[in-house]
């Protein structure tokens, strides 16, 4: 019996060591978490194999991944993939896509998961199931009627603690505060944790989560994104082929320095046309003077370099401005790059004669940016025709102005490209390429045209500019004056919130916490929250109390066993067992009954 006692008393033992052991390894596991999951994450490319997307819903949802349905679109690389689960009616869906996008000039990249449970009817169960099995059916559709689905009631949720109480009964993630949101009629409440990882002036790297519990039914959803924003803007630089010494000519093309094709669509993404371009093969890297250039009713030509007459004997090699006089009057100008080599003789300038009635410049073998001095006429003249093209004759322009490659620009006045201004009794225009310019005169109903232009909006601040597009909705051949296409920008200021720890509790039921912009951008857009509701008292005695009291009750018990097992073995040594003490002894023999005694001699 004693032996029994003491077997107990040990198997008592064995179970409250038990019970240690699993308490300690089940709040490892997660079994009883007094500090939660962290927000999710994961890496900006989706894998798509089933390995890894059950792995996923395994980190997200607390209903097991057994039996789940897998659809994966595996078209450039794994573009989506989608898991689901109907359980009586309860839906669990687990969504993850990419989304590439090239744009003019913009590069966007994003990999996003979703998560969705929900309580629906079994007619709405089949249609998602069928739904969902559909593999031509887009994910963002299928994510939008997800998301507006009649999602059956459940108790109404009228508290944060409410919303991340029925959120952990679903998804093993911790969400630090929620917010109060109505749309279209309905509560839910909702977390954003949105953080850019890098930025710059080209990149801009960003993740974050989302949480959205609904009041009045049953939709509970978490969702993560993880997001690539490139811009870049060409800087096209001229490239050139050695000097063709037959010619004297070269080819010039363009190529990006930005490198930015992988930013743009292939039908955007175009270089400007090659140039033909005067040269010399010899070392002077001149060739002919102003002798060698055509002239059309031209008085007398001379040439300046560096606002000094062309020395043809002179080396040039660097950006000098170079005028174009005639009779000391200026009537082209511009900044030449004399690295390239110029050959006078391909040059041809032509100009109206004494009795036209209009005045023109025809300027042909300089095909650079370029400034043209234009005589004025006609007194009603207002404007000037541009022909952006090559051309040999001034009848090649058409007389209004508006056939291919033909642009009216009012003087003064200007557009995107060119500039025309008035100085004295002459036109000075600007931005000419391949260059002829003819005077031309506005009627009254062409000056009564009012432009209405719709532009649209500036885009993104990149490179310390930013571009939009303008057009006149009347069709005015753009004779008023061009807003602005292009203009510097300074990119705004993005605060970058960083965070402390919660503090603990205090008297007032409030949790505070300290966060910084570390960009110091000076304004609060986006700044989290620095102040949050503690959990009730019964849930936080229920969180850290009530283990410390499991394992208090535990080690009491433990500590009564071992001391009982010490006192009875204490109290057996000290009475030890003595045999002539024994109850037989003090009793004498005994004779069983019916036996007489018999005394042996």
């Amino acid at each position: 019996m004693k032996k029994g006692k003491v077997l107990v008393l040990i198997l008592l033992i064995l179970i409250c060591a038990s019970l240690i052991y699993f308490f300690t390894r089940d709040s490892k596991l997660g079994g009883i978490n007094l500090t939660g999951n962290a927000i999710y994450s994961h890496p900006s490319s989706l894998n798509c194999t089933n390995q890894n997307i059950i792995a996923k819903w395994n980190a997200l949802f607390q209903e097991p991944s057994t039996n789940l349905r897998i659809i994966v679109n595996e078209s450039n690389n794994c573009s989506e993939f989608r898991a689901f689960k109907n359980k009586s009616n309860q839906f669990f869906i687990l969504a993850g896509y990419s989304l590439p996008i090239s744009g003019i000039n913009i590069s966007f990249n994003s990999s996003q998961i979703y998560a969705f449970k929900g309580n629906i009817s079994s007619d709405l169960a089949t249609n998602f199931s069928s739904m969902l099995s559909n593999e031509s059916i887009p994910g963002i559709w299928i994510l939008l009627s997800v998301a507006l689905a009649p999602y059956e009631n459940i108790t109404t949720i009228t508290s944060s603690f409410g919303a991340d109480t029925e959120f952990r009964s679903v998804f093993k993630i911790t969400v630090p505060s929620y917010e109060a949101k109505q749309q279209d009629g309905q509560t839910y409440y909702n977390f954003y944790d949105n953080m850019t990882v890098y930025k710059s002036s080209t990149i801009d790297l960003q993740e974050g989560s989302m949480v959205s519990v609904a009041a009045n039914h049953s939709l509970v959803m978490f969702g993560y994104q993880n997001s690539t924003i490139s811009s870049c803007s060409p800087i096209w630089t001229q490239t050139n082929m050695t000097c063709n010494e037959t010619t004297n000519n070269l080819t010039a093309w363009f190529n990006d320095s930005n490198n930015c094709k992988a930013f743009f669509p292939a039908n955007n993404y175009v270089a400007p046309e090659n140039l033909t371009l005067s040269c010399a093969a010899s070392s002077d890297l001149l060739h002919g003077n102003q002798d060698s250039v055509t002239k059309v009713n031209l008085g007398n030509l001379s040439i300046y370099v560096n606002n000094i007459p062309l020395n043809d004997t002179q080396i040039y090699r660097e950006n000098l401005p170079l005028e174009f006089k005639e009779n000391s009057t200026t009537l082209i100008s511009l900044t030449y790059n004399f690295s390239l080599g110029l050959n006078f003789s391909e040059i041809k300038i032509e100009k109206q004669n004494s009795t036209s009635l209009f005045s023109y410049l025809i300027i042909s073998g300089l095909d650079v940016s370029k400034t043209a001095y234009l005589d004025k006429i006609d007194a009603a003249s207002n404007a000037v025709c541009i022909k952006d093209a090559t051309i040999s004759s001034i009848s090649e322009i058409s007389p209004l102005c508006d056939a291919a490659s033909e642009l009216i620009v009012p003087c003064p006045g200007s557009n995107s490209t060119y500039n025309c201004a008035i100085s004295g009794s002459r036109f000075s225009i600007s931005g000419l390429a391949h260059s002829a310019v003819k005077e031309a005169s506005q009627s009254a109903s062409e000056l009564s045209c009012i432009a209405s232009w719709n532009c649209t909006e500036w885009s993104l601040c990149m490179n310390g500019n930013q571009i939009r597009t303008c057009v006149d909705a009347n069709n005015c051949n753009n004779l008023t004056v061009e807003p602005l296409e292009l203009q510097a920008c300074v990119a705004p200021c993005s605060p970058n919130w960083i965070c402390g720890n919660w503090s603990s509790c205090g008297k007032n039921g409030n949790q505070t916490r300290l966060c910084t912009d570390s960009n110091s951008c000076g304004i609060p857009d986006g700044k989290p929250s620095e102040l949050q509701v503690c959990a009730s008292k019964s849930s936080k005695s229920g969180k850290s109390i009530l283990p410390h009291i499991i394992i208090g009750l535990v080690i009491l018990i433990i500590l009564v066993a071992i001391t009982m097992l010490i006192l009875y073995l204490i109290k057996s040594n000290k009475k030890g067992y003595d045999p002539a003490n024994s109850p037989s002894a003090k009793l004498g023999p005994v004779t069983p009954p019916g036996v007489d005694n018999v005394k042996i001699q």
